[in-house]
């Protein structure tokens, strides 16, 4: 990681002084529940616990630790209806001396995508009191969204009204998804997109397809977090008085998530100028909305009548 980015790891017997330090500070341990520290005897009990839990983890920052992150189980009392996903629930606290800076926000992206990625869930839960608007800015920046308002018995005998948020792995992935130019034609990747949707006339000629890329006016990559290819649009013309969209496909996994959307208006944005966009598409009631909805319209509305002429 960087300077700027704060480092995520286990907590260790080392800890004890910056634990206490911002834990025994009046305002932080109110944001998640729980009194001040009083003693360093208090934040030694507390670390013990972290370190035994293995799931609570030290923020360390320019080589001070200056607050956690925990997982932990979600309230499957309260929320049966997610009995058979995998989820689990994030928590954090923040040394006040660093509130504002936006530390927090990059570290929760790292134990979402940790959690995503590595251990597999489909749900991931995360609360804030309803006062708590720092920490509602937090789960705002990390994608999480509304899902019902709770109760929580805080460690100090009172009940606080509590948003509970989620994030569901599709939502993360939708969002993590960079659209970037699709410079090196790697034959095994465009294959595996064109597979999928079952495009015979391109896969049973490779050599042609090859040389479609090479020859395209403008051709856009959709990629994942972990770089790996899930979508592709491509162009061809002269993109001043034509632009016509040949090819569009999302792995079938990954559709109904936008991802399509975001291909097709990101290369219209890259030629504003244009005369006229074009596309051929199924005719169905599905496709016909979709590309309306987009601001195409039917060839037919204009008077116009479409003509092919195939080399088979």
């Amino acid at each position: 990681m960087n300077r700027r980015e704060p480092l995520i790891r286990k907590m260790t017997l080392d800890d004890l002084d910056d634990l206490y330090a911002y834990a025994s500070v009046d305002g932080v341990g109110q944001m998640a529940g729980w009194k001040p520290h009083e003693s360093k005897e208090e934040s030694q009990k507390i670390l013990d616990m972290f370190i035994g839990h293995k799931k609570t983890f030290a923020l360390e920052y320019q080589g001070k630790v200056i607050g956690s992150l925990g997982i932990e189980q979600y309230n499957e009392d309260h929320f049966p209806e997610f009995a058979d996903k995998k989820c689990r629930k994030i928590g954090y606290v923040l040394s006040k001396e660093y509130w504002g800076q936006g530390l927090m926000p990059e570290a929760v992206k790292e134990v979402i995508r940790y959690l995503f990625e590595e251990v597999g869930l489909d749900v991931i839960f995360c609360g804030h009191f309803l006062w708590n608007k720092q920490s509602q800015r937090v789960q705002e920046k990390c994608g999480f969204k509304h899902y019902a308002f709770d109760t929580y018995e805080t460690k100090v005998d009172t009940t606080e009204e509590d948003e509970v948020n989620i994030l569901t792995r599709e939502d993360w992935q939708a969002e993590s998804v960079v659209i970037r130019d699709y410079d090196a034609f790697d034959r095994n990747e465009i294959m595996n997109l064109y597979t999928s949707v079952g495009w015979t006339n391109y896969t049973d000629h490779p050599q042609m397809l090859e040389k479609a890329y090479m020859n395209s006016l403008c051709t856009l990559g959709a990629y994942t977090a972990d770089n790996s290819l899930i979508g592709i649009i491509r162009a061809v013309g002269d993109g001043a008085s034509i632009l016509f969209i040949q090819d569009i496909i999302v792995l079938p996994e990954f559709q109904r998530r936008g991802i399509g959307t975001a291909l097709l208006r990101a290369i219209i944005s890259r030629y504003p100028d244009v005369y006229q966009t074009e596309l051929m598409t199924d005719n169905t009631d599905k496709t016909i909305a979709f590309y309306k909805s987009l601001g195409f319209t039917p060839a037919t509305e204009f008077g116009c009548l479409g003509f092919m002429k195939l080399n088979t």
